[in-house]
């Protein structure tokens, strides 16, 4: 065997390696911690809410479970979930495309209240560019 072969299967294997390792770091509670710490603060700055996770579970690759889930304002419940589940694909995203086979979402509590100037209160925590949607 040509030494060309013996490098191109040696750095074949070397990136098999690094996707296994990747693969299996996804499982681990250190990368679902990490990950939840990420999805909060992605969540908290598109809403004017407080957001609070339990638990992120799944493979990441193809369903999520996130346990427990409360959105606050101040010291007020505005909407919980025990469970959210997502079923989806990655594949479709080599074309830009985001593939969601379901959403459920088990025990979902909504609070909604009107505001003194007659608006709801859910009109005032989606964030845009501009401030809050009105």
């Amino acid at each position: 065997m040509s030494k060309r072969w013996k490098y191109i299967l040696i750095f074949l294997a070397g990136l098999l390696l690094l996707v296994v390792f990747m693969l299996l770091f996804t499982q681990t509670a250190f990368f679902k911690e990490k990950a939840k710490i990420q999805l909060i603060k992605i969540v908290e700055n598109q809403l004017s809410l407080k957001l609070e996770i339990e638990k992120i579970d799944g493979n990441l690759y193809n369903n999520l479970f996130v346990k427990n889930i409360i959105f606050s304002d101040n010291d007020s419940t505005v909407a919980s979930f025990s469970t959210l589940q997502l079923h989806y694909k990655l594949s479709p995203l080599t074309n830009k495309i985001i593939s969601v086979d379901s959403v459920i979402i088990e025990n979902p509590r909504i609070n909604l209240w009107q505001k003194e100037d007659s608006t709801w209160n859910l009109n005032h925590y989606l964030k845009t560019k501009t401030g809050t949607i009105k």
